[in-house]
C-alpha cells in the first residue's frame, strides 16, 4: 500500500505520507488502520506531496463520506482536495 502511517499513542498524534499511485482501496485501508489503532480522534499530519490519487468522482465521494463521518460532532478542521 502506498500510504505509510506512524502512530504516536502517547502524544495522540499520527503522521502519514503517500508514495506513488493511491487507489480508493488504499485510502479505505488507511482508514481501517486508523480505526484498528484506535486513532480516529488523534491529531493528524499527512504529507501527500509525493503520491497522487486519480480517483473517479464516485470514488472521491465514497472516501469523502467515510472521512467526514469521523468528524461528526467534532470542531477540528477537515481539509479537502479538489
Amino acid at each position: 500500500m502506498p500510504i505509510y502511517v506512524t502512530f504516536y499513542h502517547l502524544d495522540r498524534t499520527m503522521v502519514g505520507r503517500t508514495e506513488g499511485d493511491v487507489t480508493l482501496a488504499d485510502l479505505m485501508g488507511y482508514l481501517d488502520d486508523v480505526e484498528k489503532a484506535k486513532a480516529v480522534g488523534y491529531a493528524k499530519i499527512f504529507d501527500c506531496t509525493v503520491g497522487q490519487a486519480n480517483l473517479m468522482p464516485v470514488e472521491r465521494e465514497t472516501f469523502g463520506k467515510r472521512l467526514a463521518a469521523y468528524h461528526v460532532g467534532r470542531e477540528k478542521p477537515l481539509a479537502h482536495w479538489h
